[in-house]
């Protein structure tokens, strides 16, 4: 004989409704702690292989500057496009090719400013090195200055490496120069490389000015 006791016949009893409520009461919980990471894009792109580095910041070598993209970013300009490409640019005397040249004035004399950027590209965990050379107009009046930069593509945007930057005083000389700077990543990320040409506050309006080739880019760790 089976005897039921007291306290067995006052115990609640969960029924199958109640249990499901209580499992769909707990869900949104588990949702918000498996939301994905706001980085995620970037951690899933897909690295550029060492053959093609290139593609990455393609060489000038039409007026279209094909692959990049230039912005006036302060200030303004007496002519345009602000950045022109030029097949030979040697005002020293040493002739370059293929380079593109911020060669208009500005119309303004608060600071004035352009720039030229690849599209994104990814590189996975390594060292990178970034080299470019250029050459300058230096008798003008107006200081002129190039920096180079490797920015991160997604947002928040930051500087990842740079050049020293380049600059060109008023009332110098003409000039040439190579430089290179290193990247270092410990992960993938999508980049974009950028030059940036500043023409600080002046009496004048009348600029030097500075020309550059695309970059050339190479694993070297």
């Amino acid at each position: 004989m089976v005897m039921t006791t007291g306290e067995e016949s006052n115990a609640p009893r969960f029924r199958r409704r109640t249990l499901a409520r209580g499992l769909g009461w707990a869900a949104p919980s588990l949702l918000v702690a498996t939301a994905a990471p706001a980085f995620a894009a970037s951690s899933e792109c897909t690295p550029l292989t060492s053959s093609q580095l290139p593609t990455a910041t393609p060489q000038f070598t039409s007026a279209a500057l094909t692959g990049w993209t230039s912005a006036v970013t302060a200030g303004s300009f007496k002519s345009s496009p602000v950045i022109n490409y030029r097949s030979n640019y040697a005002p020293n005397g040493s002739p370059l090719a293929n380079q593109a040249v911020l060669e208009a004035d500005p119309s303004v004399t608060a600071i004035s400013t352009a720039t030229l950027s690849t599209a994104p590209f990814c590189l996975g965990p390594g060292t990178y090195t970034f080299t470019y050379s250029g050459r300058s107009y230096g008798i003008n009046a107006r200081t002129i200055t190039l920096d180079a930069a490797v920015l991160s593509a997604d947002a928040p945007v930051s500087t990842l490496a740079s050049a020293a930057t380049w600059t060109v005083a008023g009332g110098g000389s003409h000039s040439g120069l190579t430089r290179s700077f290193t990247l270092q990543l410990t992960e993938r990320r999508r980049v974009r490389f950028r030059y940036l040409w500043t023409l600080p506050a002046s009496n004048s309006t009348v600029g030097n000015d500075i020309g550059v080739q695309a970059p050339s880019i190479s694993r070297t760790a």
